[in-house]
C-alpha cells in the first residue's frame, strides 16, 4: 500500500509540474498532552503529522490535487504510525476581498499500525472513505495562500478494516461529521482545525 501511495503522488507531481498553474503546499502538526490524575501514573500523549500536497488550478475557482498523509502518535508505551493519500477537488464558493470560502471533496485511503507495548501483537487498520470539508482561505499575496480546514464541520463516510496479528477483527462503517480519530490516528487534520498553505507557481 505504501508503494501505491508513493506512485500516485509521484505521477501526479510529474503531471502538475508540466503545467504552469501548479501549486505545492501542505500542513504540519505537533501536539502533546499530559494527564496527571490524583491517583495513578502520569501519562503523556504526543503526536506528529506531516501532510504535503501538490495540485493544479483548472481555473480561477477550481483546483484538483493530491495530499500525502503521514503521522505518528505515542501514548505511554503505545505507539502508532499512520500513512495515506487523498486526491481531492476544491472549489471557491464565495470571495470577500482577500478572504474566500472553499469546499473540498476528497477520497482517501488511510492505514495505521499500532502496538500497546513491545510484546503485544501489532494492530493494523485500513480505512477507505470520502469527505466534504469547508475551508477558509486568506491570500497573503498572489502566490501564497493560507488555508484553514474546518474538519469538525466535514461530512465523512469511511469503512475501516482491522487485524490483530493474523486475526481478522472485522470491518466497521462510519458516517457523520468529522472522523472517529479513536480508529485512525489524527493524520491529515481529521479533527478540529488544520492550518496549511499553498504556494502557486
Amino acid at each position: 500500500m505504501k508503494k501505491t501511495v508513493l506512485i500516485m503522488f509521484v505521477a501526479f507531481l510529474g503531471l502538475a509540474y508540466a503545467n504552469a498553474q501548479t501549486y505545492v503546499g501542505g500542513s504540519l502538526g505537533i501536539g502533546s498532552t499530559t494527564n496527571k490524575p490524583k491517583s495513578g501514573e502520569k501519562t503523556t500523549t504526543s503526536s506528529f503529522s506531516f501532510n504535503p500536497e501538490v495540485g493544479y488550478s483548472l481555473d480561477e475557482k477550481s483546483d484538483i490535487g493530491i495530499e500525502l498523509l503521514f503521522g505518528t502518535k505515542k501514548e505511554g508505551k503505545a505507539k502508532t504510525s499512520a500513512y495515506g493519500a487523498s486526491p481531492y477537488f476544491r472549489y471557491s464558493i464565495a470571495e470577500f476581498g482577500q478572504f474566500a470560502i472553499l469546499g473540498k471533496a476528497s477520497l482517501y485511503v488511510l492505514g495505521d499500525k499500532s502496538k500497546a507495548n513491545s510484546s503485544a501483537d501489532e494492530l493494523k487498520s485500513t480505512a477507505f472513505g470520502l469527505g466534504v470539508t469547508p475551508i477558509l482561505a486568506y491570500n497573503l499575496s498572489d502566490r501564497i495562500v493560507l488555508l484553514a480546514n474546518l474538519n469538525f464541520l466535514g461530512l465523512n463516510f469511511n469503512q475501516t478494516s482491522r487485524k490483530s496479528g493474523d486475526y481478522d477483527l472485522g470491518t466497521s462503517t462510519n458516517f457523520g461529521l468529522g472522523i472517529d480519530t479513536d480508529d485512525i490516528v489524527n493524520i491529515g487534520g481529521n479533527e478540529g482545525i488544520t492550518i496549511g498553505f499553498a504556494y502557486k507557481f
